[in-house]
C-alpha cells in the first residue's frame, strides 16, 4: 500500500480524506513523486491520499460494482425500514447509488492510472482488461452518473425501479464489469492468513473434504477483503452511507456460501462424519449472523440522517461479520488441527482480548465508584469520580463501540455538570444501571469466553 500526496491538496492541508470523494473524476494531475510507505504515514503527515496497486485496486472495483449491482434488492431486504411511512420516497436510495457510482469512476481511473497504457494482468492472469475494456468502463459509469443526476425531485418507487433495470442492464452488459466481478471470486485466498492458508493445504486432509474447504474459504476471504474497505471508511471516517454497497456485495457474497454449503449438505454421503457436522454448523451459523446484521443491525438504515446514528449502526455489522467468517475459518482449521485457535491466525484476537479484559476491569472499577458516590456523595467522593470518568473517556472508553461510547460521553457531561446533590445523585442512579448492563454486554464478548470474571477481586 502506497500513499501519496496529489498538488493539489498539499496546498490544503486540513482539507478531509472524505472530501477526496468530491474530487472530479476526470482529474488526472495527481504525481506520485512523494510516495510513503504505509508504515511511514504518521498523523503529523496530514491527510493523505491512499493509492493500492493494482491488484487490490481491481479488486476494490469489482466489490463496488457488484455491490451496485445487488443494491436495490438489499435495499427492499435489509437497509429499509418496510414499516416506514415515507417509503414512497426514494430519493435516500438514489443518493446512495451516486455516491457507488461515483466511487467506482474513482476507483477506476486510479486503476488506469497505476497500469498505463499496457493494460491490466491480474495475478494468475485472472482478469485481463486492456485500456479500451477501461475507457469503456468509465465511459459507462459517467452515463449512469449523469443519468442518475438527471432524476430529480423525490423518485417514486416505478422511477426508482426504472433506475434499477438501467443500471443492472447497463453494468450487467460490461464485459469489463463481469471479468472484474470474476477477478473478486478468485481473489479470495489472498485475503487468508499464510499459517492458515498452508494448514488447508496439507496432504493428508481427505482429498473431497480439502476441495470443499478450499471453496468455502476462498469464498470467506472474499468477503474479509471486501469488510476491509468498510473498515476503512470507518477508520478514514469516510460518509458511511455508501458503505451500504460493500455490505449489498457482502449480503451476496453471504447468499452464495450459504447456497454452496447447504448444496454440498446435501449431497454429503455420510451424514455422521466430523465435516457434515462442521459445515452445518456453520451453514446455521452464518444464515443467524446474516439475519442479525441485515435484519436488525441494518434495518432501516437507508431512512437514518444523525451521521453517529448511521455510524454506530455500520461499526457494528462490521464488527459482527468480522468475528462470524473468521470464526468460520478457525472452525474449518479445528477440522485437520483439533487445538486450532483464533489466535493462531488472526492477530486481532489478540489484540481485542487484552484490551477486552482492561475494559472489563476498568469498566467494573468506574460501576463501583458511581455506586459508592451515589450512596456518598461527599466532595472527596465526587472529585475522585469525576477524575477517574475522565481517565476512562480518554483512554478505555475508545474500545467501547460508538454507540456506548456516544452514551459515555453523555453521562459524563451530566456528572461534570452537577454541582447539587440532589441533581447529582439522581444521574449516579441512571449511570450505574448502564454501567452496570454495559459491564454485562462486555463480558459476554465471545473473546472472554474462556476468561471468567472474579467480582469479589
Amino acid at each position: 500500500m502506497l500513499a501519496v500526496y496529489p498538488p493539489s491538496l498539499r496546498a490544503h492541508p486540513f482539507l478531509e480524506v472524505s472530501k477526496l470523494d468530491s474530487i472530479d473524476t476526470e482529474l488526472s494531475n495527481y504525481d506520485a513523486a512523494v510516495v510513503f510507505a504505509a508504515d511511514d504515514v504518521t498523523p503529523d503527515l496530514g491527510p493523505v491520499a491512499v493509492v493500492l496497486d493494482a491488484d487490490e485496486i481491481a479488486f476494490e472495483l469489482g466489490v463496488w460494482i457488484s455491490g451496485l449491482l445487488n443494491f436495490p434488492r438489499t435495499c427492499v431486504e435489509a437497509f429499509r425500514d418496510r414499516g416506514d411511512s415515507s417509503s414512497e420516497d426514494r430519493s435516500r436510495e438514489l443518493r446512495i447509488s451516486l455516491l457507488g457510482l461515483q466511487r467506482c469512476a474513482a476507483v477506476s481511473l486510479d486503476l488506469r492510472k497505476v497500469v498505463g497504457e499496457g493494460g491490466y494482468e491480474g495475478i494468475g492472469r485472472s482478469l485481463s482488461l486492456s485500456i479500451r475494456d477501461m475507457e469503456q468502463l468509465s465511459e459507462q459509469l459517467r452515463n449512469l452518473i449523469l443519468l442518475n443526476r438527471s432524476v430529480s425531485g423525490t423518485p417514486k418507487p416505478a422511477e426508482w425501479h426504472a433506475w434499477s433495470l438501467t443500471l443492472e442492464q447497463q453494468l450487467g452488459s460490461s464485459s469489463a464489469a463481469a471479468r472484474l466481478a470474476s477477478h473478486v471470486r478468485l481473489a479470495g485466498k489472498s485475503a487468508l492468513p499464510k499459517e492458515l492458508a498452508d494448514l488447508f493445504a496439507r496432504p493428508e486432509t481427505p482429498f473431497g473434504d480439502r476441495s470443499d474447504i478450499d471453496e468455502i474459504a476462498s469464498r470467506i476471504g472474499v468477503t474479509l477483503r471486501s469488510l476491509e474497505l468498510v473498515d476503512r471508511m470507518l477508520r478514514g471516517r469516510q460518509p458511511l452511507k455508501q458503505s451500504l454497497i460493500i455490505f449489498a456485495a457482502v449480503h451476496e457474497q453471504t447468499r452464495e456460501l450459504l447456497g454452496f454449503i447447504n448444496n454440498r449438505l446435501a449431497r454429503f454421503p455420510d451424514e455422521q462424519a466430523l465435516f457434515f457436522t462442521l459445515l452445518d454448523s456453520a451453514s446455521y451459523g452464518t444464515s443467524l449472523e446474516l439475519r442479525k446484521v441485515f435484519q436488525q443491525e441494518l434495518r432501516g438504515i437507508v431512512q437514518l440522517i444523525p451521521p453517529p446514528s448511521v455510524q454506530a449502526r455500520v461499526e457494528a455489522a462490521n464488527e459482527l461479520m468480522l468475528d462470524s467468517f473468521q470464526q468460520m475459518l478457525v472452525e474449518l482449521a479445528r477440522a485437520i488441527q483439533p487445538d486450532a485457535a483464533p489466535h493462531n491466525f488472526f492477530p486481532r484476537y489478540v489484540t481485542k482480548l487484552e484490551r477486552s479484559l482492561e475494559l472489563r476491569r476498568d469498566l467494573w472499577e468506574l460501576l463501583r465508584k458511581v455506586q459508592g458516590t451515589e450512596g456518598d456523595p461527599g466532595k472527596q467522593r465526587v472529585d475522585d469520580l469525576r477524575a477517574t470518568l475522565r481517565t476512562f473517556s480518554e483512554a478505555t472508553a475508545r474500545e467501547l463501540h460508538f454507540k456506548d461510547r456516544e452514551t459515555l460521553e453523555r453521562f459524563n457531561e451530566e456528572v461534570h455538570a452537577a454541582r447539587e446533590k440532589k441533581d447529582l445523585v439522581p444521574i449516579l442512579h441512571r449511570f450505574g444501571a448502564y454501567l452496570e448492563t454495559l459491564f454485562g454486554q462486555v463480558s459476554m464478548r465471545a473473546v472472554l469466553a474462556a476468561h471468567p470474571f472474579d467480582r469479589t477481586d
